[in-house]
């Protein structure tokens, strides 16, 4: 299900990156192993998971999920790279071609 959010009324995504932050808290209280994903991003646009990292929604996530092909997954790559990755006994639980580690 496709959930269009309103970026009139959060032109920053601060909204977005804070309740983004509260459900994965949430999720982890109850499930500390579990692996988190964002769903799944379409289009890549790795200035839009930048301004996520700036607003710190990726914090408590272990996978952002994107629809990519081609030189999109270049410039998502370069994205994904630096502070916030997952650490690596997490990381294990969330192994899949489909998904790229943050």
């Amino acid at each position: 299900m496709r959930l269009p959010w309103d970026f009139l009324m959060d032109p920053e995504w601060k909204e977005f990156a804070h309740t983004t932050r509260l459900a994965a808290r949430a999720v982890r209280a109850l499930a500390p192993n579990l692996c988190l994903v964002l769903g799944g991003l379409s289009p890549v646009d790795p200035e839009f998971v930048t301004l996520l990292r700036r607003q710190k929604a990726l914090e408590d996530l272990d996978v952002v999920a994107v629809h990519t092909s081609g030189r999109e997954a270049q410039s998502w790559a370069s994205a994904a790279e630096g502070p916030g990755r997952a650490s690596n006994s997490r990381r294990t639980a969330c192994r899949s071609t489909d998904a790229s580690p943050l």
